[in-house]
């Protein structure tokens, strides 16, 4: 039975199956973040490898044809600076 978040080897001359987690650095996210990644993947049109009902692996070919097409590396996500309050006007009548 393979761990959390391990890497699936498959036989020699195929890919190697990543989680989310294992992903996220890769495309510029957070490991914490592996929901967005999902969400990602799935906008990009990679399909997962389902290990389960609930665990789903991605092959590693695809993550780096992804990779290669430019379509990730995204910069971190930083706090965005406070706005002032917006102001309302009253509606002239």
């Amino acid at each position: 039975m393979n761990r959390r978040n391990e890497t699936i080897e498959t036989p020699a001359g195929h890919d190697t199956l990543l989680s989310a987690k294992q992903i996220a650095p890769m495309l510029g996210y957070e490991p914490a973040s592996y929901k967005a990644v999902y969400a990602y993947l799935e906008r990009q049109g990679i399909e997962p490898h389902y290990l389960s009902e609930r665990r789903k692996r991605y092959w590693r070919s695809d993550i780096v044809a992804l990779l290669r097409q430019g379509g990730a590396s995204r910069a971190p996500r930083t706090a965005q600076p406070e706005s002032e309050p917006t102001r309302f006007r009253k509606r002239a009548s």
